[in-house]
């Protein structure tokens, strides 16, 4: 089943966490992780 549709408002803040199944880890190397923060 689907997730419910999140709203989205404006000045507004908002919490995102990003992990992989089970929590493991989803950066291979401090190289990736360093570049997926500079996407900003």
């Amino acid at each position: 089943m689907a997730r419910p549709y999140r709203l989205q408002v404006e000045d507004c803040l908002y919490h995102i966490t990003s992990r992989g199944d089970d929590r493991k880890k989803i950066y291979i190397s401090r190289y990736d992780y360093e570049k997926f923060l500079a996407k900003k």
